[in-house]
């Protein structure tokens, strides 16, 4: 039986490495300094939590939410191939978890995204909730409609060499995604 129709989701894998904020940003700096920007470095740079520091200069620790988002965005840039596939088959796969694939590693992202379009076309609806879900988050668009039209092109890649070199990210803030009238408050 196909992961498409299981009734459970399986457990979600384990997210084992804490990353020290501190460390990374100074091997993030390194690496710009030696003028080697990569898609990954340039990601993390963009897109980890700021460092606060108190008022004598010492780093202040991240909060929990933070902690715990940084070591999942490490967690699948790390080892995206593999652990992307465990969070699909889990149900466990989170937005951001899949714009950092799309920008770091967009040919994993659309080789699993491929994966699971042939799982689909093979195991046809109805499926359970927390497959269609699942199946939203990893194409960005409803199941329904990956269904009918096939899957999306991934989202705009950072691999343009201006882009590398500190340029404003090609995905944008989770704000300018938002729909306009959200952007500017404007009630509904």
């Amino acid at each position: 039986m196909t992961w498409l129709k299981l009734r459970k989701s399986t457990p979600a894998p384990r997210v084992v490495a804490h990353v020290h904020l501190q460390s990374l940003l100074s091997s993030l700096h390194a690496t710009e300094e030696a003028a080697q920007a990569t898609p990954l470095s340039v990601y993390l740079r963009q897109n980890a939590p700021p460092l606060q520091v108190d008022r004598w200069g010492d780093p202040l620790p991240l909060s929990a939410v933070e902690q715990d988002r940084l070591d999942r965005m490490w967690a699948i840039l790390a080892a995206p191939r593999e652990r992307g596939r465990a969070l699909i088959v889990s149900g466990a796969l989170a937005p951001d978890e899949v714009d950092a694939l799309q920008a770091v590693y967009p040919d994993v992202w659309s080789e699993l995204a491929g994966q699971a379009y042939r799982e689909m076309i093979a195991t046809p609806p109805p499926y359970p909730g927390w497959v269609e879900a699942t199946l939203d988050v990893l194409f960005g668009v409803p199941a329904s409609q990956v269904y009918t039209k096939g899957p999306p092109a991934p989202r705009q890649q950072l691999n343009d060499q201006s882009k590398l070199t500190g340029g404003p990210s090609a995905l944008g803030t989770p704000s300018d995604r938002r729909e306009t009238a959200v952007r500017q408050g404007v009630d509904q």
